[in-house]
């Protein structure tokens, strides 16, 4: 049954909503509000400067981060619960405006670049995606090089399958031309596609199963992260090292690098267990990427964050566990 508050007012409360409750999630983090969104634009230039400035394709990549982006906005469960709020035309223009929105930083960029075409394509695809639902999970069964445990690399490689053929085609470029910077970016994006599949949050009871110690646990779950990281990007250090081994020492630091921010992706995941991490903690983690020097501050707080929750997780499941027993 639709809502019945006036509907030309709730599309304006439902994003006034959305705002106010990303300022209260920042200010947990002990965030100004205005602060962080100051770092999220500062970075999102900084990240678009530089990916034009490296590559030729940065139009496609640009237009394949916004996308990806939007389509978080597409999950089915999302949009049925809004169709059940809003009447089937203020929906519509809800889900366009809200796409509209995260996309126009990109517009505006590709519009500053006299890129025109490329505006127009990713204005009319964040449309589409308007009336499109996806869903979590794949029906297909496609084989990975990772054993089961744990399950962030298995569901995460099936869900960003398409990804992989991008990478692919730049380190081909790479080495046509002898493009080392190019080979470095096709890195440092394997490198974001393994940090999404840590945004990815398991039942409670598969943390409980493993018997462990908060701390033994995060370490296992550390150590079979990283090793897992390593059979997707080590053979892209081997191509980057093939275009110039001079840069071999570049090469290990932004492999070591990676692995750094991938152990404090970890801690952010079970800093806010069993929810999903949230939108600033997002913001941060992204932030950090460009200022190193605010892993002095994040490492810390999400590594005692996460065995409090942790701990809380523990406690939860003996009880459910006992309350069952009795």
């Amino acid at each position: 049954m639709a809502c019945l508050y006036p509907q030309n007012n709730m599309n304006t409360f439902y994003l006034k909503l959305q705002v106010r409750m990303l300022d209260r999630q920042l200010l947990a983090l002990g965030v100004h509000p205005i602060l962080g969104y100051l770092l999220v634009g500062l970075v999102f230039v900084i990240f678009s400067i530089m990916l034009f400035e490296k590559t030729n394709y940065a139009a496609v990549i640009y237009i394949f981060f916004a996308i990806n982006l939007i389509s978080k906005f597409s999950n089915i469960s999302r949009n049925n619960f809004l169709e059940s709020c809003f009447e089937r035309n203020n929906y519509l223009k809800l889900r366009i405006l809200e796409n509209l929105i995260i996309t126009a930083p990109f517009a505006i960029f590709l519009l500053l670049k006299a890129n025109y075409l490329a505006t127009i394509i990713l204005i009319f695809l964040s449309g589409i995606s308007a009336v499109i639902k996806f869903r979590n999970n794949l029906n297909i069964r496609i084989p990975t090089p990772f054993y089961k445990k744990p399950f962030e690399f298995i569901v995460g490689f099936r869900s960003t399958i398409l990804v992989f053929p991008l990478i692919l085609f730049l380190l081909f470029q790479a080495l046509q031309v002898h493009n080392f910077n190019l080979g470095v970016f096709a890195l440092g994006l394997t490198f974001m596609v393994v940090f999404s599949y840590y945004f990815n949050v398991e039942e409670r009871y598969f943390v409980w199963i493993f018997k462990e110690s908060p701390a033994r646990f995060l370490r296992k779950k550390i150590f079979i992260a990283l090793f897992q990281a390593s059979i997707l990007t080590i053979p892209v250090c081997i191509i980057c090292a093939m275009i110039n081994v001079n840069y071999l020492p570049i090469i290990l630091a932004i492999q070591l690098i990676g692995y750094i921010y991938l152990i404090v992706i970890i801690l952010a995941k079970y800093a806010s267990f069993p929810d999903a991490v949230s939108l600033p903690q997002t913001i941060l983690l992204v932030i950090s990427l460009f200022i190193p020097l605010l892993l002095l501050y994040t490492f810390p707080i999400f590594y005692k964050r996460s065995i409090t929750c942790l701990n809380q997780i523990l406690l939860w499941c003996t009880f459910k566990i006992f309350q069952n027993l009795l």
